[in-house]
């Protein structure tokens, strides 16, 4: 009877998968096409394919929609203007990089297509004063990045 149950239950369990699967794929594809972002369009950071540009900042904004998501800058360099993308939330924004229009800037990234433009996922951010990292070497974005001691660490150690 223990060896008919398992069975069965083997069996059934084996069925629910081949009938739920497909179909959960299939959701999870839909939802990743329409991602927006780093993450859909480099699924392997190169470093090889780094480039530097300087220039000065023309244009300052914020995607929400079309294209990919997040803050961006206009800089104007000596090859045109380049469309560059910072990251997105309170890590890059205008205000924590302290940017503004006219300011001379570095940008060290990679260049994607973005629905037929080229974008530069910008990893460093240098100003006269500052350099931000924005990605790591592996194009994750610095707020994806956890640090090992975080406040809390530092609040059990008698900190802050």
């Amino acid at each position: 009877m223990i060896r008919i149950s398992s069975r069965i239950l083997l069996f059934t369990g084996v069925l629910a998968i081949a009938f739920v699967l497909p179909h959960v794929v299939r959701a999870q594809s839909a939802d990743n096409s329409a991602l927006s972002g780093p993450v859909a369009y480099s699924p392997a950071w190169d470093l090889a394919k780094e480039i530097t540009v300087h220039g000065a900042v023309q244009k300052i904004e914020t995607v929400n929609a079309g294209g990919i998501l997040g803050t961006h800058v206009r800089v104007l360099t000596a090859q045109g203007l380049i469309d560059a993308q910072l990251g997105s939330g309170a890590v890059a924004s205008v205000k924590t990089l302290g940017l503004s229009i006219g300011q001379a800037v570095s940008l060290t990234g990679m260049m994607v297509e973005s629905n037929g433009n080229e974008v530069l996922l910008a990893r460093v951010l240098s100003t006269s004063n500052h350099i931000f990292i924005l990605r790591n070497e592996h194009g994750l974005p610095a707020r994806a990045i956890v640090p090992r001691a975080g406040p809390s660490a530092a609040m059990q150690k008698g900190g802050l």
